[in-house]
């Protein structure tokens, strides 16, 4: 029996070789985990299947540069069960994984029209604003916080007013508190959906016939939570408001469940994962003493006694590359996924590899960025590797081309206007480690357990402690989402 365990694992026969891989990246571990074991057990280039397609999970640079370059225009859709992209609401909706193409290309311009220039300047400084009020609750005594979950909160208030006219301090903590939490339940509901086979919801039923909890049912909970937070977040906007800015007026025609599903999507991706980017940064620079004494003496350069302004926000190279190397070390999206719309050949060095129409690809990025033949001495912390042309090309944080990140300008000019006011005002430390944080993948790389920071004010910005403001967690903590 463990022979032919073995052989079965090892592809002793292809089929029961592509099942025992689709069995382990879809119920035995997440496609991120099972990834990285793949990628130390069989190579950068491992074929299996998923959602009954040929799949290849790759960390290999001529595969990733092909489809993230001359190839993007091939790669436009995403793997995913239909039941499962269903029960989260995505079936042909919103455009993170809308497997409709017409209907992404149409929901995809309404993004790239809420996130244009004079939104990214508006943007930018709702955030700056938001950060300096929290900052103000503090004094020259070290205090402890909860980092993870300020950084959270503070990109919630920085979308809330820049999409929907709404101010954050008018939902209330413990609504906005919702809110939040129902998004990180959203997130382990879209990891748990994705790409289970249809066969699972079976084996669940039956679970839970004999006493055992339905998965499926707890999932959809989730679903339902943040539908609902989205929903009464929704009802709070007054008329006359549906008119002015450009995100709402961009979603006013559609039908309730496109502009809600459209909102959740908006707020998965300009809150969220900005959040755990700048987490991961904050933890790199109380490593890093010398790299955040250097980044404060380029925004002090760049301000000048003038308010930070967006043209100063782009200046920051330093800080950009401090961005790029948390996310090359602590990537919030290891994994990027796509599906062939037409055929294909990517060329590799041993000639090429042919793509059939639906094929899918898992490229994985996390394995990518810190393997040794392509970024050099790659656990070492590194700003300036970016200096070089091809380090800096093959960075991929957030895909290339017409399915890349809509919202990873606005995003970088987020991050840098909060790390701005956070590195020029605080002092904060932390017995973190980025190197050694265990993260789990749920959709977005999450820390597993994100440690406290202590926080103080410096003396040169100590205003005195603001009372009026207060973010919805101090020190403890959300409470978990149910």
């Amino acid at each position: 029996m463990a022979y032919l365990m073995k052989r079965w694992s090892q592809g002793g026969h292809p089929e029961r070789s592509f099942s025992k891989r689709e069995f382990d990246f879809t119920l035995r571990w997440n496609v991120a985990e099972a990834a990285a074991r793949y990628r130390l057990s069989h190579g950068r280039l491992v074929k299996l299947r998923l959602c009954g397609k040929t799949t290849f999970a790759t960390s290999e640079a001529k595969v990733i540069e092909h489809i993230m370059g001359p190839g993007a225009r091939n790669y436009l859709l995403r793997p995913g069960q239909h039941w499962g992209l269903a029960a989260i609401g995505m079936l042909d909706r919103g455009i993170i994984w809308n497997q409709h193409l017409d209907s992404f290309r149409k929901n995809r311009e309404c993004f790239q029209n809420a996130l244009r220039s004079s939104e990214l300047t508006r943007g930018s400084s709702l955030a700056r604003k938001a950060t300096c009020r929290w900052i103000s609750t503090f004094s020259l005594q070290w205090e402890e916080v909860d980092m993870m979950d300020a950084m959270g909160e503070l990109t919630v208030r920085t979308a809330l007013p820049l999409f929907f006219e709404i101010d954050a301090d008018e939902l209330g903590t413990e609504e906005l508190r919702e809110l939040r939490n129902s998004i990180k339940g959203y997130f382990k509901a879209w990891e748990f959906f994705l790409l289970k086979p249809p066969i699972y919801r079976v084996f669940d039923f039956l679970r839970s016939l004999l006493g055992g909890p339905s998965r499926c049912k707890e999932a959809q909970a989730k679903v339902r939570r943040v539908q609902m937070a989205i929903d009464r977040l929704l009802s709070r906007i007054p008329e006359e408001k549906w008119s002015s800015g450009i995100w709402l007026p961009s979603i006013r025609k559609m039908s309730h469940v496109d502009r809600r599903q459209m909102c959740i999507e908006l707020l998965l991706a300009s809150a969220d994962t900005s959040s755990v980017t700048l987490y991961y940064t904050l933890v790199l620079l109380a490593q890093r003493k010398d790299l955040r004494q250097e980044l404060v003496a380029e925004i002090e350069a760049s301000r000048a006694g003038k308010v930070i302004d967006e043209a100063s926000l782009r200046s920051l190279d330093k800080m950009d590359s401090a961005l790029k190397e948390s996310m090359r070390l602590k990537p919030v999206g290891p994994m990027i996924l796509r599906t062939a719309i037409a055929e294909d050949a990517i060329p590799l060095e041993s000639g090429e590899l042919r793509v059939a129409r639906g094929t899918h690809f898992i490229l994985n990025i996390r394995d990518f960025h810190v393997d040794k033949e392509y970024f050099p001495s790659p656990s070492d912390v590194s700003p300036d590797r970016y200096k070089d042309p091809s380090q800096n090309r093959l960075f991929t944080p957030f895909g290339r081309g017409p399915k890349s990140c809509v919202g990873q300008h606005f995003a970088m000019l987020e991050m840098k206007a909060i790390l701005c006011e956070v590195l020029q005002r605080l002092e904060f430390r932390t017995k973190q480690d980025l190197a050694t944080m265990e993260t789990r993948w749920d959709i977005a790389n999450h820390p597993v357990a994100p440690e406290a920071f202590e926080v103080r004010q410096t003396e040169k910005f100590c205003q005195g402690r603001g009372e009026k403001f207060r973010l919805t967690s101090r020190s403890s903590g959300l409470p978990e989402e149910q």
